[in-house]
């Protein structure tokens, strides 16, 4: 165990504990009696895997409490490790700690093909709209690109065969547009079934044990406001689907799909308020953990501490990998923003570029999502 002297800059003594100012490396935040001398000595963690470093945003000072996203952890041993009677007894544990870790097996993960993990998403009615909508605006990126070729760089007339191809790509775009709006039709029964969930009311005039269900005008009333904004966007998106397939009238069919846009418009709006509290929640999160783990190195290393900081270090990776992809949805939502933003305001510089690139880069984030969620969850099925 190595030590290092640091010198106090005030001199040391009893004004430094008064004061709110004294030396963060104090002798007394880290179990060392105070003396009269003007230094102190503290111990760096060997065991560590990470040596010290300084961070401005890191508070060496306190350690706050867990919060409800990370992992509790409690120490039953509550000696301190300074404590001379229990120093040789600590270090015993520890050792034996880590050898039984090292000796452990580590449990096994299943190896999932790319091929399984495609055969899981186009299953799921999700999987096979996001394939669709890549393809799509896949297309849609190649006759961007063709026909401001052959706006500027073409001399010669174009090949029957060139105009053939052409013509299917459009037939092929709005053919996969209308077969996506028909794979995602009904899907305002999730709400539905949301704000119809079975609950009851009491009654005062009946009794205690008397109740009666609620009305589903009052349910509707009292659900949150996402919810009630799904309901209205996937009921709209239906009557728009079914005026292109000629079962709905013009004028019913064309306000409903300017409503489905604006509750997209709104809808977009709350989840970008959503993920951005949820990445500020993620990231007070990572930055207690650093902290705390920056404090445990700085101690000498004991049992409880040890497994506090294995425990630290998965939540730690955790949380990074959760915020990784929550900045994923976020820039998804964004890419979204733009492309519904054009239809709801009537838009017209630069609509085509525009809507073609953000649609293509949202289908690709969306499936890059998909893809990882459905990787978890075969990997961690039983091998």
């Amino acid at each position: 165990m190595s030590s290092i002297s640091v010198l106090h800059p005030l001199g040391g003594g009893a004004s430094d504990q008064d004061s709110s100012f004294s030396y963060p490396y104090s002798s007394s935040e880290y179990g060392h009696e105070r003396s009269g001398s003007s230094s102190a000595t503290f111990a760096l963690n060997p065991a560590s895997s990470r040596p010290p470093s300084t961070a401005a945003s890191l508070n060496l000072r306190t350690r706050t409490p867990r919060t409800s996203i990370i992992g509790n952890f409690t120490d039953g041993v509550n000696k301190s490790p300074f404590d001379m009677s229990t120093y040789g007894e600590a270090n015993e544990k520890e050792e034996a700690s880590s050898e039984m870790n090292e000796l452990a097996p580590t449990k096994p993960t299943k190896s999932v093909r790319t091929i399984e993990i495609w055969k899981e998403i186009f299953l799921t009615s999700t999987g096979r709209d996001k394939a669709l909508k890549l393809i799509q605006y896949s297309i849609r990126v190649y006759l961007l690109f063709h026909l401001r070729s052959s706006k500027y760089f073409r001399r010669q007339p174009q090949k029957p065969w060139e105009a053939d191809m052409i013509a299917g790509l459009q037939k092929a775009y709005s053919g996969l547009s209308l077969s996506r709006k028909c794979m995602i039709m009904f899907n305002w029964l999730n709400p539905l079934a949301t704000v119809s969930a079975p609950e009851s009311l009491s009654t005062s005039g009946e009794g205690k044990g008397k109740t009666r269900p609620q009305p589903l005008l009052r349910k509707i009333l009292h659900s949150p406001p996402p919810v009630l904004l799904d309901l209205l966007c996937g009921i709209s998106d239906d009557l728009a689907t079914f005026y292109k397939l000629g079962l709905v009238p013009r004028r019913i069919g064309v306000r409903a799909e300017s409503l489905a846009d604006w509750c997209w418009f709104a809808g977009t709006l709350v989840d970008l308020v959503e993920v951005g509290v949820e990445l500020s929640i993620i990231g007070g999160a990572i930055t207690e953990i650093e902290s705390r783990l920056y404090s445990e190195t700085m101690t000498i290393p004991s049992l409880g501490t040890t497994a506090g900081q294995a425990t630290d270090e998965k939540e730690l990776v955790r949380l990074r990998r959760q915020q990784y992809w929550s900045k994923v949805q976020r820039l998804k939502l964004l890419m979204d923003l733009i492309f519904v933003s054009y239809d709801v305001f009537h838009l017209k510089r630069y609509s085509d570029i525009m809507k073609t690139f953000s649609g293509l880069a949202s289908a690709v984030l969306s499936s890059m999502k998909l893809y990882d969620k459905h990787h978890t969850t075969l990997s961690r099925s039983v091998v």
